[in-house]
């Protein structure tokens, strides 16, 4: 499933916000529960009026079960990856999905995370500013050079890495309070 596929699916239901961003919803409802389903996931990315065609509804129903697998630690190892625009060298493109994406997490954490106290674990705590900051990039201060790329490319592994951390830290913290 590519970017343009599904930012084609979410431009003709007349869906609000863009890929990167619903994506980061994906991931986030997948972080607080592996099990979350996709139910959960739609109507964060279309209002309850809006019918989504039923094949577009399956591809993106492919997306959120692609995403589950590439985040179960039993299913793959390190293959989890932001779902991003495909032009890297559009510096600018990248970076305002890669902001959009963390906007999409944090919201997803705060649909997900209602009886939870996730801001209460010192380690998720930390990894959760650190997406909200990440949420609030300034793309005016990005200039084209190598080292917006590599500060880009560092946030995009540091992002990476983040979810499979909180995802641990989150199925530890289950573990402890079900012995």
């Amino acid at each position: 499933m590519t970017y343009s596929l599904i930012d084609s699916i979410l431009q003709t239901n007349n869906s609000t916000i863009n890929v990167a961003e619903a994506h980061g919803i994906a991931c986030a409802l997948l972080v607080v529960d592996l099990r979350a389903n996709f139910s959960q996931w739609l109507p964060e990315i279309f209002t309850a009026e809006q019918e989504v065609l039923p094949n577009d509804q399956e591809i993106l129903f492919n997306l959120f079960e692609h995403t589950r697998i590439l985040m179960d630690p039993a299913e793959s190892g390190f293959e989890f990856d932001l779902l991003l625009p495909d032009t890297p060298d559009d510096l600018i493109e990248q970076s305002q999905a890669l902001k959009m994406w963390c906007q999409g997490f944090v919201w997803g954490i705060g649909t997900a995370n209602k009886s939870q106290h996730l801001d209460k674990i010192p380690a998720i705590r930390e990894i959760l500013q650190d997406i909200i900051q990440f949420s609030q990039l300034d793309l005016q201060s990005i200039e084209s050079d190598d080292t917006s790329e590599d500060n880009l490319m560092q946030i995009h592994e540091y992002l990476r890495a983040a979810v499979l951390i909180l995802q641990d830290e989150l199925a530890s913290q289950t573990s402890k309070i079900l012995d």
